[in-house]
């Protein structure tokens, strides 16, 4: 479904007809072009069926489900067209009505994101952080209670840059604000103990956002070994309102050493 045929075989020795030359021109240009790797992202609120619409008949043609919040990767070309349909068995479909909206891959695409929104148009964000960064804004504004509060609007991007001057490999992980499950935005690599400067891995996002930094274990172990036990250190954050903060991934950690202490 998502190659190009390839140039019917001529058994007579005579000129081209037109539909073959239009055959051999799109095979041309789908070999130049090559496949595309096309994320699409469901925030609609409701289960989305996709469908994969033929160029010359305009039949659809089933590709996948996507849960609401659920996102996945497929291979296609420049050209190609595409429709999301609310899904009846997904919570769509409200009032007998279901639904549409197409959107076709533009030179360009190749690994951005088709975002479906709650609106139901589709938008094309950059990357991963443009889909977080949108996600985050979401689940901020759907936490207040006061819809008059200036938290409803959307708050002004800030930068964050976590240092990893912890000795270990750590993950930035972000928390869902609704459900609150993690998802990795980054693994930062440990540096030596005595380096002077420590580079950051710097994320933007929105104030109030949280964020979690988890030791990696060993590869050659499989664990952490934090103070003699099995475990990995853990711990979350909180974004500021104020822009180019940097956090260190050892005062963040120090505080599960701590907490565990307590305990």
């Amino acid at each position: 479904m998502y190659s190009r045929p390839g140039p019917a075989l001529l058994r007579r020795r005579r000129a081209p007809s037109v539909p073959v030359l239009l055959l051999l021109l799109l095979s041309a240009v789908s070999l130049a072009v090559g496949e595309v790797p096309l994320t699409v992202a469901n925030r609609s609120g409701v289960g989305v069926r996709l469908h994969w619409i033929h160029p010359e008949t305009g039949e659809a043609s089933f590709v996948g489900m996507y849960e609401n919040k659920g996102k996945d990767t497929l291979n296609t070309f420049v050209g190609h067209e595409f429709e999301a349909r609310e899904d009846p068995e997904g919570g769509g479909c409200g009032g007998d009505t279901c639904r549409m909206a197409r959107f076709q891959v533009e030179r360009g695409d190749a690994g951005k994101i088709k975002y479906i929104g709650s609106n139901f148009v589709v938008e094309t964000l950059d990357d991963e952080a443009a889909l977080l960064h949108r996600d985050s804004r979401v689940y901020d504004m759907a936490l207040s209670e006061d819809p008059d509060a200036a938290f409803n609007a959307p708050a002004a991007e800030v930068t964050v840059g976590v240092v990893n001057d912890a000795g270990v490999v750590v993950e930035i992980l972000w928390v869902d604000a609704l459900t609150q499950k993690r998802e990795t935005v980054a693994t930062v690599g440990a540096r030596r103990a005595e380096a002077e400067s420590h580079h950051a891995h710097w994320v933007r996002t929105y104030p109030g956002v949280r964020f979690e930094i988890r030791e990696v274990p060993s590869g050659a172990t499989g664990l952490c070994g934090f103070a003699g036990e099995k475990r990995c250190r853990t711990r979350p954050f909180e974004v500021e309102r104020k822009d180019n903060q940097r956090i260190n991934a050892a005062e963040i950690l120090a505080l599960d050493a701590t907490a565990e202490a307590e305990n």
